[in-house]
């Protein structure tokens, strides 16, 4: 038989035969969601979340345009004295210059510091990063697509399932999107305001009262973009439901929970001990694993609560995704 000629142009042709499904050692299907499992399945999917990590990255790319302008480089830089007291020594001196005690004092409160003040150009990037609030629910539907698909062990097209379901969830996607970004601005806000103004009684309340209620949204978000791409459901069942699963999947919540702070510090570590590793993980495979991390504790409760039992009653609905009711 004759040898099949090299073209270089089959590499890059969607339309050609794949490889097939890859046998797992975690076996095809649903099986045992444990801690075992997950290595197995975070190994053996290690080029996939590759491949989901840069679809977040790319994915949010006005997010880069905020991050250029906060580096300043487009800003105009000039100086200014750092002490307030600057304008009345500074008069001082220019009425009796030669005075010695005058002239210390002008050397203390005289000392200038750099400012760094925003152009024209710099608020046009500020402006274009905003548009991160549009794209940042349609990358998490996709991804969270290919997660849960790799958790449940069913095969998968990675190009192909990110934009199936993105078209599939246009208007709730980009609103949960613009939602989760507003709740998460707000909650970062609230935490940061109340720890530096701790003082007063109240003060310290509402610290702790937005720590707690940013962790509770935090484990919320396993869940509400699983349940958007799983299940037709109205918004307000979808975070009603993402509470409830917050609460009552605690341990594998918890579980997870540290996990991705683990994973958080030991980046962090990284950067310390070598800040460009510390840098390009975040833009190379930490963003997926922490995402693959909520998707693994958060979709077997599901399974077994709102799929399992209703499974054979609402066999006829089931079509390519499943239709199921609300828990409350």
């Amino acid at each position: 038989m004759a040898k099949k000629k090299f073209n270089l142009f089959e590499i890059f042709n969607p339309t050609k035969d794949g490889k097939g499904v890859k046998k797992t050692s975690y076996g095809d299907g649903w099986g045992k969601r444990d801690a075992p499992t997950f290595f197995k399945m975070y190994i053996e999917n290690l080029g996939r979340l590759l491949s989901v990590n840069i679809y977040m990255v790319l994915g949010n790319f006005p997010l880069f345009f905020g991050l250029f302008a906060m580096g300043g480089y487009l800003n105009k830089h000039t100086t200014a004295p750092s002490s307030q007291l600057f304008g009345p020594v500074f008069g001082v001196f220019k009425i009796n210059p030669g005075n010695p005690a005058i002239s210390a004092l002008m050397g203390v409160h005289g000392i200038q510091t750099e400012l760094s003040v925003n152009t024209t150009a710099t608020l046009i990037l500020f402006g274009l990063s905003g548009l991160a609030l549009f794209t940042w629910g349609y990358v998490s539907v996709g991804t969270t697509y290919i997660l849960r698909n790799i958790v449940k062990a069913e095969p998968i097209f990675m190009w192909d399932d990110f934009w199936y379901a993105i078209k599939r969830n246009l208007f709730q996607g980009m609103v949960v999107g613009i939602l989760d970004v507003l709740f998460m601005g707000l909650l970062a806000y609230d935490v940061v305001f109340f720890y530096y103004n701790i003082g007063p009684f109240l003060n310290n309340v509402m610290f702790y009262f937005s720590i707690l209620v940013s962790v509770i949204y935090f484990l919320m978000r396993f869940y509400i973009y699983i349940l958007l791409i799983t299940f037709n459901l109205k918004l307000r069942h979808i975070y009603k439901n993402a509470f409830i699963f917050s609460i009552l999947n605690f341990k594998r919540n918890a579980l997870a929970l540290l996990g991705i702070v683990a994973l958080v510090a030991t980046n962090y570590a990284l950067f310390i001990m070598y800040i460009p590793i510390g840098i390009i993980l975040p833009f190379i495979i930490t963003l997926a694993t922490g995402a693959f991390i909520a998707a693994y504790a958060a979709y077997p409760k599901i399974k077994e609560i709102m799929i399992d039992p209703y499974v054979d009653e609402k066999e006829d609905e089931i079509k390519e995704e499943p239709i199921f009711r609300d828990m409350g």
